[in-house]
């Protein structure tokens, strides 16, 4: 699998599996379509894959195709300033990343609910790990030199779901909840986590030392 439209189809009949189980189960009108990344055409693949929780909302129609011309439209966030995307920005500037696409966005959950925030039923989760779990595929794909996921401790069982030789280890000078890198075979060793842009912000000035601390340790 060359690129993201490929891994995309090698996995669309787990997709449709996924949504017949969510339209049995009467999940389907209340959690959004999937977020299924893209490049763009007439730019080099981002170096950075920058991870959030789940979207708020997603999504105009079920189809592979429609829904990466959707993250194309949203453009990383060009008309959506919401404080995690102003802080995604200013990751990629301290990371000294160049271009209109200096990253690619991504979820840990591909499903968010449908109008709100938060995550989606657990059932739905499940039975995307179940049957449409591509974070290894897209990583492949892409094969980004550094990742950065702003989830907070409390998604990292999610990741484990999906990347289940995923470890976090100590970063000196902070506690494995407030910043950890995270190792896996399939991401690249330049990965971290630390906690979601919401909970950053309340406390700005150590947020940015930790963000500092991420970007010098990428670099």
């Amino acid at each position: 699998m060359k690129n993201l439209k490929e891994v995309y189809e090698h996995h669309a009949e787990g997709l449709k599996k996924l949504f017949t189980e969510l339209e049995a189960k009467g999940l389907y009108d209340g959690c959004s379509y999937p977020l299924l990344m893209s490049t763009w055409a007439d730019n080099p693949t981002p170096k950075a894959m920058f991870f959030g929780q789940e979207t708020n909302g997603w999504g105009t129609g079920d189809s592979i195709e429609t829904l990466m011309q959707d993250y194309l439209r949203f453009n990383l966030g060009e008309n959506y300033p919401s404080l995690f995307w102003q802080y995604l920005w200013k990751m990629s500037d301290k990371l000294g990343l160049e271009g209109p696409h200096p990253f690619l966005w991504n979820n840990v959950n591909k499903f968010g609910k449908v109008d709100s925030k938060g995550r989606p039923e657990s059932a739905v989760t499940d039975h995307e790990v179940k049957y449409f779990n591509v974070l290894k595929d897209e990583l492949g794909a892409v094969n980004p030199e550094m990742c950065v996921f702003f989830t907070g401790p409390y998604y990292d069982e999610d990741i484990k779901a999906k990347l289940p030789d995923v470890e976090f280890l100590s970063v000196e000078g902070y506690s494995v909840r407030e910043l950890a890198q995270v190792k896996s075979a399939h991401l690249p060793e330049k990965t971290y986590r630390t906690y979601h842009p919401m909970y950053g912000n309340r406390h700005y000035d150590w947020y940015q030392e930790v963000l500092d601390k991420i970007a010098s340790l990428c670099k």
